[in-house]
């Protein structure tokens, strides 16, 4: 039996996108997990929750600190 090891929750706000970027790319290495970068109005968000709502942008996705979407 293979025990998968349990990721709670990661969420962190930026003003910049690249601060962002930089972040997600950064902690989903360290918690081998899927971040989502989105921008809620001004503020920039690094997320493990991936929904998107209809005011939001989705600026990229990174899972174990590669990017797999822009």
């Amino acid at each position: 039996m293979i025990m998968a090891a349990k990721v709670e929750g990661y969420q962190a706000k930026f003003i910049t996108l690249e601060e962002a970027l930089s972040d997600a790319k950064k902690q989903s290495a360290k918690l081998g997990t899927k971040l989502s970068v989105i921008q809620s109005k001004t503020i920039f968000y690094v997320d493990t929750n991936i929904v998107v709502r209809d005011w939001e942008t989705l600026h990229a996705m990174y899972e174990n600190g590669k990017k797999v979407k822009a």
